[in-house]
Parts: C-alpha cells; structure tokens; sequence
C-alpha cells in the first residue's frame, strides 16, 4: 500500500513490520501497543523517532522500538 498523506513513513513501518497492508485505524493501533509495552518494560511511554540510520528508536532513552 502507498502511505497515506497523513500517516507517512509511520505507515509504510507498521506494514513492513506486519508484513500485511493494514488501515489508518490499525496502525494508530500498532503504534499505540509499541509505545505501551515500551512502558511496561521501561517505566515510561516511548516517544517515537527515527534515528540518522532510519532505526525507529524512544527519543527519551534512545532503545530501539520493535
């Protein structure tokens, strides 16, 4: 699937990682449990962001998100 407009790159990763073409509500979805088990492992919510390598990491603690 093209990412849509409004989800950009954060869509294509979700797909990628899935590996299935998914809906705007689905990746708002995934999104939500990466930052969520972030919290349960780490004590806080990631806040997501792309390293200069493209990586998908937590801004706050700098550990790579899955």
């Amino acid at each position: 699937m093209i990412a849509c407009t409004r989800c950009g790159h954060w869509h294509t990763d979700a797909e990628r990682s899935l590996q299935r073409s998914l809906s705007c509500s689905e990746v708002k979805q995934y999104w939500s449990r990466i930052k969520n088990e972030h919290k349960d492992l780490y004590g806080h919510l990631a806040q997501i962001t792309t390293d200069e390598s493209g990586t998908t990491i937590c801004f706050k603690c700098g550990r790579e998100l899955e």
